[in-house]
């Protein structure tokens, strides 16, 4: 079965229409959701394969000026190991943006570009991960290009607290 047929899209579906389409798929997959692990690994891999598939301009925070990002230590708490919570903050960088990098179980950086809000296309988000007391402290980190208005670190922080607590 091809990742067309898997997300329910044609072959030239763009990358938002590839999105709502894995998000849709994820949810009913999901096991919390009557699904499975193996289906929602299904639907994982078709949207691996479908965003190959097209190019993406994606701003990298490697090239972002050191002046346009904004660290938040200690953002918040998971009550999981990090290699627990890996896969949580996988599905919410995914849901997101496009996953920019990671470092599995400890960083994941990803785009802001479709979490609804216009002026944060071009923001990132970075991710640590840090294993603290049987828990996981999770610092977030922000940016954007000069020429974007910058997101509020606090908003960004709020919308992964409520994100993982969707999850569960």
């Amino acid at each position: 079965m091809s990742w067309s047929e898997v997300l329910g899209v044609s072959r030239d579906a763009s990358y938002a229409e590839i999105r709502q389409a894995w998000r849709k798929a994820s949810f009913s997959a999901h096991p919390d959701h009557g699904g499975s692990t193996e289906a929602l690994d299904r639907i994982s891999n078709a949207l691996e394969q479908a965003l190959a598939s097209i190019k993406l301009d994606v701003t990298h925070s490697a090239s972002i000026s050191v002046s346009r990002i904004r660290h938040d230590q200690s953002s918040f708490t998971i009550n999981m190991l990090p290699v627990e919570s890996w896969p949580l903050m996988q599905i919410v960088g995914a849901e997101m943006g496009q996953i920019i990098s990671d470092e599995e179980p400890y960083m994941i950086e990803f785009t802001l570009q479709d979490c609804g809000i216009a002026y944060w296309l071009r923001a990132w988000c970075r991710c640590d991960l840090v294993p603290e007391a049987g828990a996981t402290m999770v610092h977030v980190t922000v940016g954007a290009p000069p020429e974007y208005e910058f997101p509020n670190i606090e908003h960004v922080r709020d919308m992964l607290v409520a994100s993982l607590n969707a999850i569960n």
